[in-house]
């Protein structure tokens, strides 16, 4: 077995929950834009548990995918709102609350076999069914790492792809190519760095430039050049990612 075969059971089981997301759903004509409602849906989830609120219960989740039909300006009616909202919680019918199912290939067995997963579960911590509360619910580690591998994980180990392939290049064995992609990274850098050092030039005989860089979304740059034309010395400009 070569080596795209390694670690691919694994590899499936973790994308898996993405390319389920809203699958099978029959909300009309809503179909091409479910997984980004709920994508938008499992953002608001998790953040109001980041803020400690416990406005997450099934209610509160049918009003989150309604306020994102809105905010994305597209139109929907009761019954697909409902829909959404129990697509989201479980799979099939509310009485029998079933977990997603998702095939995937072993390829150490050699055999296919069945995931099972939620996008959504139970936050013991605020749910009090004894007192007769409603489920209030969080996201499962599943969810979680969906919305993670979706910008937190490159932002936190500030990697890029390039970068990465490079060092798969090293571990197999290219040593050529990644040397390739080496020179051509120390090439951007390099074009990079003399771009910026020419805006730098311009920014001290040119101050008023400020209010268009601005615009641009370079606040970086802007801030430290700001902050040398205050000093009257010029100092390094940091390299935009």
């Amino acid at each position: 077995m070569n080596e795209s075969w390694e670690g691919f059971a694994q590899r499936m089981q973790r994308l898996n929950p993405l390319f389920e997301l809203g699958r099978g759903m029959e909300v009309g004509e809503l179909k091409p834009h479910i997984q980004t409602i709920l994508m938008q849906v499992l953002l608001t989830i998790f953040y109001r548990e980041l803020n400690d609120d416990d406005q997450r219960r099934k209610s509160d989740i049918r009003y989150m995918v309604e306020d994102s039909i809105k905010q994305m300006k597209l139109l929907a009616d009761d019954k697909q709102i409902e829909r959404i909202t129990s697509g989201l919680l479980y799979q099939g019918k509310e009485e029998y609350s079933k977990p997603f199912e998702a095939l995937y290939y072993d390829e150490i067995r050699q055999s296919w076999e069945t995931q099972t997963f939620r996008y959504v579960t139970m936050d013991e911590l605020y749910t009090n069914l004894e007192m007769g509360g409603s489920i209030v619910y969080k996201l499962t580690d599943v969810s979680q790492e969906m919305i993670f591998m979706s910008r937190e994980m490159a932002e936190e180990f500030s990697i890029t792809i390039e970068q990465l392939y490079s060092m798969q290049l090293i571990k197999n064995g290219n040593f050529r190519k990644a040397t390739r992609n080496l020179d051509h990274l120390i090439s951007r850098v390099n074009r990079l760095m003399s771009k910026e050092f020419t805006f730098q030039k311009e920014m001290i005989n040119n101050p008023k430039i400020l209010l268009i860089e601005e615009e641009w979304q370079r606040p970086t740059i802007v801030l430290k050049l700001k902050s040398n034309l205050k000093k009257k010395k010029t100092t390094s400009v940091p390299l935009l990612a």
